[in-house]
């Protein structure tokens, strides 16, 4: 995929990033329009809940949209902004090429495994302001996200910092996207659905790897995957 492939009227996501390289925007969407001057994508300005969000020169964004079976995705950095009419538009210059992932990737594989975590409101606070990791466990994984089990109900939306000891461990930010209370009994009271936000590709293809490898030794004793 080139950026010369991307189709006008394409939807996109945006996740603004700070300075630490943590999300510091989430649940952003606005539409591909043309390729500007020097190598520049020209959007639509970013929207939340049917409000252009503003975009300062230099901010640090990444671009994500999909076409068929594939997400794909590109890191970028805003230059600058543009009005035609009612209608505003950012100039932004992409610094990497152009990421796949495969759906097949996203594969939601039901598995307990411990987690480390801590919950992060916006903007997401420095390092040294985001308090102690607690632990819970897993009840599923794939390269997009993962269940997590809490006894506490977490708010719909908040950030979450976790690690995963998966060769030599994973680390992630993530969104919580969905929220289901369990039933009466459950060892925990609530199963939050995680998107990742920030993960580095090295780290999604050991949570893949890792899937797939405990997929195998499954179905050598006979697991049907249903």
């Amino acid at each position: 995929m080139t950026f010369s492939e991307i189709r006008i009227g394409t939807k996109l996501s945006i996740t603004l990033y700070n300075e630490e390289g943590e999300p510091s925007g989430t649940g952003l969407t606005s539409q591909f329009e043309s390729l500007g001057r020097d190598g520049a994508v020209v959007i639509l300005m970013p929207m939340k809940e049917g409000m252009f969000v503003p975009i300062l020169p230099d901010e640090i964004l990444e671009v994500g949209f999909e076409r068929g079976n594939t997400v794909y995705s590109f890191r970028a950095i805003a230059r600058e902004r543009t009005r035609e009419g009612r209608l505003r538009f950012l100039h932004v210059l992409p610094e990497t090429e152009i990421e796949s992932i495969q759906r097949r990737d996203f594969f939601r594989f039901p598995h307990m495994m411990a987690c480390s975590y801590r919950l992060l409101r916006e903007p997401i606070p420095p390092e040294a302001e985001r308090g102690p990791f607690r632990s819970t466990s897993t009840c599923n994984m794939s390269g997009g996200g993962l269940g997590l089990l809490f006894e506490d109900k977490p708010e719909m939306g908040m950030n979450i910092e976790g690690k995963l000891d998966i060769a030599g461990g994973v680390r992630f930010v993530g969104a919580i996207v969905r929220m289901e209370q369990l039933a009466a009994g459950s060892a925990y009271r609530y199963e939050a659905g995680v998107s990742f936000l920030k993960i580095e590709n090295r780290e999604r293809e050991r949570i893949i790897s890792y899937i797939y490898e405990s997929q195998r030794n499954l179905l050598k004793k006979g697991w049907t995957g249903t």
